[in-house]
């Protein structure tokens, strides 16, 4: 007899705790959360971690043609010969290559957070 009265007051008390909380859900109905509203134009954030993770890739698999690009350009230009090029360009040179390398390889792990490029891309023609 102690259990039936036990469970009368456990399915009491859990139609009791129902109705307060539908009660209180229908309160707060028309509230407008932040939390539905996107944080960016639809399509924009795939757009922008696909752009970075092509541009992750790039950097990576091309940061080699800055051990060619770099010397070629600053030994151009009426001030610069091929000597500026290649003591100077060399070692920039290298040190653009390893940059390049990490930070395209941030991009890569990092794709899914987008953010602006830290460097921009490689442009001209290298030879």
């Amino acid at each position: 007899m102690n259990t039936d009265m036990a469970t009368k007051k456990i399915k009491i008390s859990i139609f009791l705790l129902w109705g307060v909380v539908s009660a209180l859900s229908m309160a707060y109905a028309k509230y407008e959360y932040k939390i539905d509203e996107p944080m960016y134009p639809y399509g924009q954030y795939e757009s922008d971690t696909s752009a970075k993770l092509v541009r992750g890739i790039t950097n990576a698999f091309y940061a080699w043609i800055e051990l060619l690009q770099t010397p070629i350009r600053m030994s151009e230009g009426p001030r610069n010969h091929v000597v500026t090029g290649v003591l100077l360009g060399v070692p920039y040179g290298i040190f653009r290559f390893a940059g390049r390398t990490i930070v395209g390889v941030y991009e890569i792990v990092t794709c899914f957070v987008p953010q602006p490029p830290i460097f921009s891309p490689i442009q001209g023609d290298v030879l």
